[in-house]
């Protein structure tokens, strides 16, 4: 990985090598990046659009990742804000979330009443983390992906101490919403 952030850092990459290096680097971090697009997105069809674009950006600007950071902070920045640039275009739209009732007609009856109800528990959440404001819901989402706030800063451009407030803020907002 070394040697790869060594070559495209000085602009030599080629075509293969930079396929080569965009399928590592996606297979390695591809779930994490589709769990980031499925906190801001209310259906899977805008889940699979906007991980698309996240993937077609990481394609587009991989040449011109100079190391400066990890690769991981990278990712993120790159699926946080192609994400937050969604929201705010759906916003515009329409009413990006739909009410609870809606999630949860689509929870599959089919299971057991346990899976049923860690499913409908799961989804309330989902769609809680959903009303944050978006850097609060950014900070969750990068959190629960396991980001220690130094990482979480370098991907938002806020402190550390700043991101710890503001985390603690939203989890308490979540708490009050959840119960």
């Amino acid at each position: 990985m070394e040697a790869f952030i060594a070559t495209i850092g000085n602009g030599n990459m080629n075509v293969l090598k930079q396929e080569e290096e965009f399928s590592t680097i996606i297979n390695a971090h591809k779930d994490k990046l589709y769990r980031i697009c499925y906190g801001y997105c209310s259906n899977q069809a805008d889940v699979q659009d906007v991980y698309q674009e996240v993937l077609i950006k990481i394609w587009k600007y991989l040449p011109s990742f100079k190391g400066n950071s990890k690769i991981t902070t990278w990712l993120y920045r790159i699926a946080v804000n192609t994400c937050l640039t969604f929201v705010a275009s759906q916003k515009k739209r329409q009413e990006h979330f739909a009410p609870l009732q809606e999630h949860l007609a689509h929870v599959d009856s089919t299971g057991n009443a346990t899976e049923q109800k860690q499913s409908e528990q799961l989804q309330h959440l989902r769609w809680c983390i959903g009303q944050l404001p978006s850097m609060d819901r950014s900070l969750i989402l990068l959190s629960l992906e396991g980001l220690s706030y130094d990482e979480i800063s370098e991907v938002t451009g806020l402190t550390s101490s700043n991101i710890g407030v503001r985390l603690h803020r939203a989890k308490d907002k979540l708490k009050k919403m959840i119960l």
